[in-house]
C-alpha cells in the first residue's frame, strides 16, 4: 500500500509535466489563449469594433458614389477620369487582400508588447490618417492616390479581423454567428454609405464623407488597443528570412494578376 501511494504522486507529476510539454509555447498560442479566456461580454463587444471595420470598408465605397459629383465639379476632374475615385480604392483593395490575409496567418495581428507586425491596427489607422488628410485636398492627382492608400488600409483589416474573431470563438456554433454578423455588416455599410453620403453632400459638404471614416477608423483603433489583450511575446525560433519565405510573394503575385 506504502508503495502504491508513494508512486502516485509521481505519476501524477509526470503526467503533469506532460500536459505541460503539450501546451503551446509559442507567441501564437498564448495570444490565442487568451483571446478565448476573454469574458463573453468583452468578446461581444471586440466582435462589434471588428465588425465596424468591414461596415467601415463598403462605407468607403459606397459613400462616394454621393459625393464624386461635387468631387468633380470643385476639383475640375472629367467624369473619365472621376471614376478612379472609386477605382483606385477598389483596385488597392483587391490586389493587397491576398498578401495581408498571408501576413494575418504569419504573425499575430494583435498588439502586442513586443516587435511584431501590427496588421489590423496599421490597416484601420492607415484608413484613418489617409481619409483625413483627404478631406483637405483639392487637387485629383492626390486625391486618387491617397484613396489608392486607402484600399491599401482596407485590405489590411479585413483578413486580421477575421483571424481575431475565428480565434476568439472557437465553439463551432458560436463561430458560424459571429462570422455570420461580420459579413452582414458589408451589407449594411453599403446602405448605410449610400445614405450617409449623401446626407453629408446634401447637408455639410464632401470632405465630411472623409472625415466620417478617419473618426470612425480613430474609435476602432483605440477601442482595439485598450480592449484586445496585451500578450508579452517570447522570441521566436523562426528567422525572418523564414517568415518571408512562407510569404509565397511570388504565389500571391500569380493569383493577384489572375
Amino acid at each position: 500500500m506504502k508503495e502504491t501511494a508513494s508512486s502516485a504522486p509521481s505519476a501524477a507529476m509526470n503526467i503533469n509535466s506532460s500536459v505541460a510539454e503539450a501546451q503551446p509555447t509559442t507567441s501564437r498560442g498564448h495570444s490565442l489563449e487568451s483571446l478565448r479566456n476573454l469574458p463573453p461580454f468583452r468578446k461581444f463587444i471586440v466582435l462589434g469594433i471588428l465588425c465596424s471595420a468591414l461596415f467601415l470598408d463598403t462605407f468607403n465605397n459606397s459613400s462616394l458614389f454621393a459625393a464624386i459629383p461635387p468631387i468633380a465639379l470643385q476639383l475640375n476632374i472629367p467624369d473619365s477620369q472621376s471614376v478612379w475615385l472609386l477605382g483606385a480604392y477598389q483596385l488597392t483593395f483587391a490586389a493587397l487582400l491576398l498578401i495581408s490575409g498571408r501576413l494575418s496567418d504569419l504573425y499575430n495581428p494583435m498588439p502586442l508588447t513586443t516587435t511584431s507586425e501590427w496588421v489590423f491596427i496599421i490597416g484601420a489607422s492607415g484608413m484613418g490618417v489617409f481619409a483625413l488628410i483627404s478631406g483637405f485636398i483639392r487637387h485629383k492627382i492626390p486625391l486618387i492616390l491617397l484613396r489608392a492608400l486607402m484600399g491599401a488600409g482596407g485590405a489590411l483589416t479585413i483578413p486580421s479581423a477575421q483571424h481575431l474573431i475565428v480565434h476568439m470563438f472557437p465553439v463551432p456554433q458560436e463561430q458560424a454567428k459571429a462570422i455570420t454578423i461580420f459579413g452582414a455588416m458589408g451589407g449594411i455599410g453599403i446602405v448605410l454609405g449610400l445614405v450617409i453620403g449623401a446626407l453629408f453632400v446634401t447637408f455639410t459638404s464632401w470632405p465630411w464623407v472623409f472625415y466620417f471614416s478617419s473618426i470612425v477608423s480613430a474609435t476602432i483603433v483605440f477601442s482595439i488597443v485598450f480592449l484586445v489583450p496585451n500578450v508579452h511575446r517570447p522570441a521566436s525560433n523562426a528567422s525572418r528570412a523564414s517568415k518571408l519565405k512562407r510569404l509565397d510573394l511570388v504565389g500571391v503575385a500569380i493569383m493577384t494578376r489572375m
